[in-house]
């Protein structure tokens, strides 16, 4: 059989792209045992699935990657979101922060709502069934530790290096370099602080709200207000999480 397309994961961006493509031939391949590891873990658990204000606010937040988000964010906003899981029959609930969680406030609802619409859409989805090469001549040759497939299209959604035990490996790399495909190398973001010598460790799972950081490096770079969490590692937390995207670059 030639799909045609195939999708590879099954985190957010993989399952989304599975509930967008309707009339074609679709499999989804997720290499760990259940489907989307990494969002069960989101919101603690809950899934905070968006932002429930205007989408203007995301500006002030992407800071200098405004420009290189604005066309995504722009052509599907927080409200299309909003919209699109009401109509799957999913109730929300908008905190006061204006967090976006699904009323139950389990993550597993979620990732439940999306598999029922892909499956509607008949897409095909095999689990523990790892991706070991791409190759692309007519059609994409996608051989697994299970078997050999053939596909018109392949939309490769398998993360970046964030938690590799939830399946985020960054293998998307290793499939650009075989494919000749211009890449840019990966920078964590969204990292909490570790630290050799945490002088407040017995102060872990205290947590604060409204706390302002400033990040120098030779002069300061950002200022950023936010909730801190001490953690038995260093710190964590919105603040700290919002402004790692400036620590390695």
């Amino acid at each position: 059989m030639i799909w045609d397309v195939i999708i590879i994961g099954s985190g957010p961006a993989g399952l989304a792209a599975a509930t967008a493509i309707k009339g074609k031939d679709v499999l989804l391949l997720e290499k760990e045992k259940e489907i989307s590891n990494k969002l069960r873990l989101s919101g603690a658990g809950q899934c905070n699935i968006t932002h429930g204000g205007s989408i203007n606010d995301f500006k002030d937040h992407y800071g200098s990657a405004w420009r290189f988000v604005r066309t995504a964010l722009m052509s599907y906003t927080n409200a299309d979101m909003e919209n699109e899981f009401k109509k799957y029959g999913l109730p929300l609930v908008t905190r006061e922060d204006l967090k976006v969680f699904p009323h139950t406030l389990k993550s597993d609802d979620v990732i439940e709502c999306l598999i029922q619409v892909i499956k509607d859409n008949g897409v095909k989805i095999n689990t523990n069934e790892e991706v070991v090469s791409i190759d692309k001549a007519d059609l994409f040759t996608i051989k697994t530790s299970k078997q050999v497939y053939q596909s018109k299209k392949v939309i490769v959604a398998t993360g970046g290096i964030g938690y590799p035990k939830t399946g985020s490996t960054g293998i998307a790399v290793n499939y650009a370099k075989h494919l000749g495909i211009e890449f840019k190398p990966y920078k964590y973001a969204l990292s909490p602080i570790y630290l050799n010598n945490h002088i407040l460790k017995d102060l872990m799972g205290l947590s604060f709200s409204d706390i302002n950081i400033e990040h120098f490096r030779q002069k300061k770079i950002q200022t950023l207000k936010g909730d801190l969490l001490i953690t038995h590692f260093g710190y964590s937390g919105p603040v700290i999480l919002n402004a790692s995207r400036n620590f390695c670059s």
